[in-house]
């Protein structure tokens, strides 16, 4: 119940999946507790009815042994992705495929990885928004 960050970004002009990296001036996060996040956007000035947002959880670990060793053993970026993948790492996961697809948009196997991923998760129907780099406090 206690907020520890706080941003207003515009996004004037930025439909589709937008990515927001926390400032380095925001508090560390404490490694195995578990924070709640926030973002909503006004969608209307006038009618504040209109103002929509999602939200989620997000927990800082320090990886074990194993995961160390695994992400070693991963040569490519869509082996890491399998690795953070497979150990529940969600953020790191959509993440690091976000960032692929962004540099390279014409990529089949990355498309289809995406879609996989979002389909996972039961979120296939925004597979074809756009990425936006977006949101620099």
């Amino acid at each position: 119940d206690n907020e520890i960050f706080k941003q207003r970004m515009p996004l004037t002009g930025t439909p589709g999946i937008v990515k927001f990296k926390l400032p380095q001036s925001a508090p560390m996060l404490e490694v195995g507790k578990q924070y709640r996040w926030q973002f909503f956007y006004q969608c209307n000035p006038r009618l504040r009815a209109e103002d929509d947002g999602v939200e989620g959880a997000i927990a800082r670990i320090n990886p074990n042994e194993t995961l160390i060793r695994q992400l070693e053993k991963a040569t490519t970026s869509l082996e890491q992705i399998q690795v953070y993948a497979q150990n529940g790492l969600w953020y790191e996961t959509v993440t690091l495929l976000a960032t692929l697809r962004q540099e390279k948009p014409q990529n089949q196997q990355l498309l289809q990885e995406w879609k996989e991923l979002l389909r996972s998760v039961e979120l296939e129907s925004l597979a074809d928004e756009p990425l936006s780099s977006c949101c620099q406090p």
